[in-house]
Order: C-alpha cells, then structure tokens, then sequence
C-alpha cells in the first residue's frame, strides 16, 4: 500500500505537483513499482530505495522505506502542528525527520 506525503497530503500543492508517497520496503512494492513503469533513482539515505516516472499520465514519486509506521506517525503529527502548509518540502522532512528521532529516544 502507497501512503500519500508531500504537498497534496500537506495541502500545498499546486496544478503541476507530483505525487508523493512512501510505501514498505518490500520485493513485492519494488515489483509494484516497476510493473508501473517507475525507475529506481539514486537516494541519500541509506536503506531507502526511490523509484520515480511519469504513471496513468501522473507524476509519482515514491520512497519504499524500511521504518514505515514511524514516517506514517510523523506525518501525522507534522499534519498537526501550527504553520506546516508554509514549510518548503525539505523542511517538511525535516521535520518528520526530528520527529522520529524523538520517538526513537
């Protein structure tokens, strides 16, 4: 299952937004994946695996990760806080970055 994140989950999206989501690292969703056409790309984060295309005439862009419910959580509480529709998408991450750092402490 893809979770949506990023500017449309957010509400900043704009006509020409991509489709944004994170999904359980698993054989299964890179095959997914794949059968819809997406490509593998390079990611920072290790242990992550990016796959990225245009798909039913929508740009999608999904992050299959290893710690999915502490994103999903994150995202929730990020969703939540004050001000999060004026965040720049790296700073999003960010922050549900800081987020999950401080479930995990």
């Amino acid at each position: 299952m893809f979770h949506l994140v990023g500017s449309r989950f957010f509400g900043t999206n704009h006509e020409n937004s991509d489709w944004d989501y994170f999904a359980e690292k698993t054989q299964e969703n890179r095959e997914r994946c794949e059968r819809m056409g997406l490509k593998e790309q390079p990611v920072r984060k290790s242990g992550s695996v990016h796959y990225w295309g245009l798909y039913r005439g929508r740009w999608l862009d999904v992050l299959l990760v290893d710690d999915l419910e502490s994103k999903l959580r994150a995202r929730d509480t990020l969703a939540k806080l004050p001000g999060v529709a004026q965040l720049s998408k790296s700073e999003r991450y960010q922050k549900i970055r800081e987020i999950i750092d401080a479930q995990e402490s």
